[in-house]
């Protein structure tokens, strides 16, 4: 769920980030477009007009003509350039001589005009007298207006003008015409630097020595524009420049049309998703769920489940059957060695390098007493599973006090306390460990009596001293137990339950521990097998009350 909102965010944030740049694009490309146009339609008009002018001043017609008068061979020729070449305005001509005309176009001049040129109402053409040259006008009011039709968006403007600042096109050439008209002031069109104010003003400064630039500004109300400056050639020696001034709230409308579709369509498809991913999230966090509870079973060293966590997600699937392999394995495996050691190299807390540390430990031996004898005369299997079930009891009753059950010795059972975990009252736990295994093993052997089986009498010995702790064997394969006199006193102690008739013989290490703490009866001092000094033996009777 998080996911998809994220994703829908950074959408969002996506197409906001990107719609100044679009605008940006989307004006540059348009000004772009108007640059070809304009510049394109110019040059291309003044191409055709300059042929035409060195076809005429070329041609003998007009050469030889020093004539001014309607019927002069130069003026058919004039009058057919004219209406073949609706872009031009006019024609003029000086001759050696000083003679010199003006064919001029006024079919489409005001009444207003036509009366400052004294030209007839219905006349197409007029002839004036002119300064002496050879030349022909471009109608740069119809040139302004296509300029001004191919501007960047509703609100832009292109001007242009040449090296002298004068005025080419302009998005109000029509009224500086009309202004130039009718005030006598004001004859000649305005410079480009007498009518650029505010941005075009700025645009204008910021390009001083420049052939080209662009960027962005603002007006006076703020709101955002693109200007491009460029330079072009017009012939050898004359240029000219053209400015273009795009706003860009003309492009924004269009790219946030298309953004607004774009947000929502990324808002269906999350929304589309949500449930999708819900369904999908939630299978998969149960998956991951069951992994996880699986792997804290594996510390715990719990049963493992019958049947592997699954998934519609390859991977899952198989980390679901590989953590209940391993929680298989470990489990398994907690039952050949004891838990306290699996949970120990689960944690790390006991090396498997070889190699061991001295440390106090209290450490209990039991026995079968005729365990042989039983064995002869038993079935081997009945054996096996009534020894077992006695196993299983004396076994229960040690982990209930934290002992580590290092080793099964053919009827014998070896088990420690205080390692591998520290336990302070590790001396108490052993008596009452034995405690509890001699009363279980009589309610045990009630049970095999009514099953017909010979019943399994145990002898306890148990000491307390120091003892080597840690790995024994082969970098193949090793055990983790204790060794030293203080194992083998044990031992022996068990064995002298035997001489004494007793039960559970003690140390006098574990008597001077305990002895406020259990009932116990002195017996008297031996030097066990194996052994050179003598040894005070106790047995232990029960728990003080």
């Amino acid at each position: 769920m998080a996911f998809i909102v994220a994703l829908t965010v950074l959408l969002i944030a996506i197409q906001l980030r990107s719609l100044r740049w679009a605008t940006q694009e989307a004006a540059s490309a348009y000004m772009d477009a108007t640059s070809t146009k304009v510049l394109g339609r110019l040059q291309g008009e003044l191409s055709t007009i300059s042929s035409l002018v060195h076809v005429l001043a070329t041609s003998s017609s007009v050469a030889d003509s020093n004539e001014r008068s309607e019927t002069g061979r130069a003026i058919p020729l004039f009058k057919a350039a004219l209406q073949e070449l609706p872009q031009m305005d006019s024609i003029y001509a000086g001759f050696e001589n000083g003679a010199w005309l003006q064919v001029r176009r006024t079919s489409d001049l005001t009444e207003e005009q036509r009366e400052r040129l004294r030209a007839p109402a219905n006349a197409d053409i007029t002839i004036n007298l002119i300064r002496p040259t050879a030349a022909a006008d471009l109608k740069l009011d119809t040139f302004s207006e296509f300029v001004q039709a191919q501007r960047p968006g509703q609100h832009g403007t292109v001007m242009i003008f040449d090296q002298a600042g004068s005025i080419i096109a302009h998005p109000e050439f029509a009224d500086f015409v009309a202004s130039a008209m009718t005030h006598p002031a004001r004859s000649q069109l305005p410079n480009i630097d007498e009518i650029s104010s505010g941005m075009v003003a700025s645009v204008l400064r910021r390009s001083y020595n420049r052939d080209n630039n662009e960027g962005s500004i603002q007006d006076e109300t703020g709101q955002g524009y693109l200007f491009r400056l460029t330079k072009f050639a017009l012939g050898d020696r004359y240029h000219g420049s053209m400015l273009l001034l795009a706003a860009q709230d003309d492009f924004v409308q269009n790219v946030r049309r298309l953004q607004f579709d774009g947000l929502v369509l990324a808002i269906i498809v999350g929304a589309a998703f949500i449930p999708i991913v819900w369904m999908f999230g939630s299978r998969m966090s149960r998956s991951l769920q069951g992994i996880t509870a699986q792997a804290r079973q594996l510390q715990t060293l719990a049963k493992p489940e019958l049947v592997p966590v699954t998934s519609y997600i390859k991977e899952i699937h198989e980390l679901g059957g590989t953590m209940n392999l391993a929680q298989r394995a470990i489990w398994s495996f907690a039952h050949f060695v004891p838990k306290e050691i699996v949970r120990g190299l689960i944690d790390n807390s006991i090396s498997t390098r070889l190699g061991g540390a001295k440390q106090e430990i209290t450490l209990v031996f039991t026995d079968v007493k005729g365990f042989t004898t039983i064995a002869e005369s038993a079935d081997p299997d009945v054996l096996m599973h009534q020894t077992s079930r006695y196993f299983s009891v004396l076994t229960e009753a040690f982990l209930a006090e934290g002992g580590t059950v290092d080793k099964f010795i053919g009827d014998a059972v070896m088990v420690f306390w205080n390692a591998p975990n520290p336990q302070a009252d590790h001396v108490a736990r052993a008596c009452r460990a034995a405690l509890a295994a001699k009363a279980a093993g009589e309610r045990l052997n009630a049970e095999f009596e009514a099953d017909g089986l010979k019943p399994f009498f145990t002898r306890f010995g148990i000491h307390v001293g120091e003892a080597v702790v840690g790995n024994v064997g082969s970098t193949e394969r090793m055990n983790y137990t204790a060794l030293g006199n203080t194992v083998n006193l044990a031992a022996r102690l068990e064995g002298l339950n035997k001489e004494f008739g007793t039960t559970i013989l003690v140390s006098e290490d574990v008597y001077r521990r305990v002895a406020d703490l259990f009932k116990f009866r002195a017996l008297n001092a031996v030097v066990a097998k194996g052994m050179t000094k003598e040894t005070r033996v106790f047995e232990l009777t029960g728990v003080s009350i």
